[in-house]
């Protein structure tokens, strides 16, 4: 999936606790290399590597349920979403 009918892109990824708020845990913007054709996909990964990364730093996380949303930066509309259930997958 590329990005030709979109705007620039951004991954937004929350993670959320049972029992607390919903956090923003990181914001990622497009890659700048030209050899990237698949934003979407490109934000997808980083994005789910922030999740693993942060996992292995704050194990307590590993309990939360994380989604990631691909946004058009300029209106924050949601491109395509992902719920991250991170406790029941294996890396």
């Amino acid at each position: 999936m590329s990005n030709k009918h979109y705007g620039k892109l951004i991954a937004v990824v929350i993670r959320h606790l049972q029992d607390n708020r919903p956090v923003v845990s990181a914001i990622i913007n497009e890659s700048s290399s030209k050899d990237v054709d698949d934003q979407i996909g490109y934000l997808m990964s980083e994005a789910k590597e922030h999740v693993h990364t942060f996992i292995a730093e704050f194990v307590e996380f590993s309990k939360a349920v994380w989604y990631i949303d691909i946004c058009e930066e300029s209106s924050l509309k949601v491109v395509t979403s992902e719920c991250m259930l991170e406790h029941n997958k294996k890396k």
